[in-house]
């Protein structure tokens, strides 16, 4: 079943982001690349944040998003005998060029190997053009107007996920100074509070 609007809606965010962090410093990828890759692939709005979300599916171009689990796997088993040029996943691992390097599509579809394979192929295309805006590019195709337009997006989605980052850093900082604050001018009131509480 695919998405529909409403019940897009409804769902509880499935977000990659924390799988993907972990990965990204395991491979030593380029803070929050591996993030910005992902939301260029599958990246949607779902509850109210732009994730990227795994049980997608692009199939010669045309793009699947799904329930769940289940629902996609039914239609991938289907299209599969007739097409392997099928993109899977919250990093969209082609199938046609990458089904060896996994045992089954269950395991392609599976979110953190999805995740692996991708840190571990962007590395390999980085440490074989010894740079990473190559490395991007060829992550996605080998036609020269093709990786140009892809480079574009992920480095749009790039600079999204490191300035929520520095949103999101400033915030807890002024948390935490706000925090402080209060204490502070109130020092005299919690001591007071705190005294009453132990002669209770």
């Amino acid at each position: 079943m695919i998405f529909n609007k409403e019940f897009l809606y409804s769902l509880p965010v499935y977000d990659c982001t924390k799988l993907i962090d972990n990965i990204e410093k395991k491979h030593k990828i380029p803070n929050k690349l591996l993030e910005a890759i992902s939301l260029t692939e599958s990246g949607r709005t779902v509850g109210g944040k732009y994730v990227a979300w795994p049980w997608s599916l692009n199939i010669l171009g045309e793009s699947f998003f799904f329930e769940n689990k289940n629902d996609l796997l039914i239609t991938l088993k289907n299209k599969i005998k007739i097409q392997k040029n099928i993109d899977i996943g919250c990093m969209q691992i082609n199938y046609k060029y990458h089904n060896k390097k996994f045992k089954n599509i269950e395991e392609i579809l599976n979110p953190k190997n999805n995740i692996e394979w991708a840190a571990l192929y962007l590395k390999q295309l980085f440490n074989k053009y010894n740079s990473w805006n190559k490395a991007i590019a060829k992550y996605h195709s080998s036609n020269p107007e093709r990786m140009q337009k892809y480079l574009a997006k992920v480095h749009k989605n790039w600079k999204y996920v490191r300035q929520k980052k520095d949103k999101n850093e400033i915030k807890f900082k002024s948390y935490k100074i706000s925090q402080k604050s209060f204490f502070v001018k109130n020092k005299d009131k919690i001591e007071f509070f705190k005294k009453q509480l132990m002669i209770e």
